[in-house]
């Protein structure tokens, strides 16, 4: 049915996965223009550069689906099963993708946003989630066909990667890094304790999978075993290195959160540590205009700016702060801080080049 016009048609739950139906038909080129095919099962189906904008595919399956090139502009494709589907140069702007199975979906030059995907997706949102896999189930004639919250959350951070490499490509450099941000953020959740063993399990430990139930899952070595032991501490330094990275630059895309960490390091943490540790050492005209102050408070601000000026002095090197560290914890103290500003300076800058090339 090449080139079929089939504008307007409603073909609403109709299946095309048993022998009666036209699983794996040739569709490429066709027009389904404001056509309705709810529900419809359009398995392993041919619909390469079809035209099929402004139709309603709610709820549908497209497992295997060959989708290249096709227009699906302004249509509905809520709930849709793009499972192993082939979008590359599809246009999806403007159609509804809220809660689609995207996983394992060939997206390469696809066209649509970030706004179109109308909030989480399909393995975040637990109520789409289950009802995609009571669907499936009911499908594929099984009791439970769900999967286990670590590949769950692992499905989840391979789409985000495919997103984010999908819209770098086609230049939409805004919502690639979101994408990109939403990546790491679920991939740093992939070492904890509760997702590391059922994920990296089997390479690392040579766990052995089994079903118990019709449910797959893992036998190996006691978690107290040395090997074990050693897996869930470099997995826990893994995520304390992930979250240190995010707290301090944001993967790299958030220049404001550097130069935070800066200005508190002048402002707050430097003067509330250096001063903890013993002080400074007043010295020269320092000590004489402090005298000359009667109020307290004032006295407080001049001795906090002369604190200040001190972890400028010492991030920056300038030497040109009066006062003097007064024992050797504050020299200690001030040394870590100096390697600490080089460290921050030279991440503000790769971060500021980061935002540049992405920008």
């Amino acid at each position: 049915m090449r080139g079929i016009d089939l504008d307007g048609l409603n073909l609403d739950g109709i299946k095309f996965g048993d022998r009666k139906s036209l699983t794996g038909a040739d569709l490429s080129w066709a027009t389904i223009k404001n056509a309705s095919l709810k529900g419809a099962d359009l398995s392993f189906i041919n619909f390469a550069n079809a035209k099929a904008y402004s139709s309603d595919f709610a709820y549908s399956i497209f497992y295997g689906a060959n989708c290249s090139g096709t227009d699906f502009r302004r249509s509905d494709l809520t709930r849709v099963d793009f499972y192993r589907t082939n979008l590359s140069a599809a246009n999806l702007s403007q159609a509804r993708l809220t809660g689609v199975n995207w996983y394992l979906a060939q997206l390469d030059s696809t066209v649509f946003q970030r706004k179109d995907l109308g909030g989480k997706l399909l393995l975040e949102n637990d109520d789409y989630y289950l009802d995609y896999y009571r669907r499936l189930a009911a499908r594929i004639g099984k009791k439970d066909a769900s999967i286990r919250p670590s590949a769950r959350l692992f499905r989840t951070i391979q789409i985000y990667e495919a997103f984010s490499a999908n819209w770098q490509s086609v230049g939409q450099s805004k919502d690639a890094t979101w994408a990109y941000l939403r990546m790491r953020k679920l991939g740093k959740h992939l070492h904890l304790p509760k997702y590391a063993r059922p994920i990296f399990g089997e390479a690392e430990l040579n766990d052995v999978s089994i079903k118990i139930d019709n449910e797959r899952t893992f036998r190996g070595k006691s978690k107290f075993h040395p090997r074990v032991l050693v897996f869930y501490f470099r997995h826990l330094l893994l995520w304390l290195g992930d979250w240190l990275v995010e707290l301090l630059c944001d993967y790299g895309e958030s220049i404001w959160r550097v130069l935070f960490w800066i200005i508190s390091i002048i402002l707050v943490i430097g003067p509330f540590t250096i001063w903890s540790l013993g002080g400074l050492a007043w010295t020269g005209e320092n000590v004489q205009f402090y005298r000359t102050i009667s109020d307290p408070f004032q006295r407080i601000l001049y001795s906090y700016f002369q604190y200040v000026l001190y972890m400028i002095d010492t991030i920056t090197t300038a030497n040109f702060a009066e006062m003097k560290p007064h024992n050797d914890l504050v020299r200690i103290a001030s040394g870590l801080m100096s390697l600490l500003g080089i460290f921050l300076a030279g991440l503000l800058g790769f971060v500021a080049g980061n935002r540049i090339r992405h920008s």
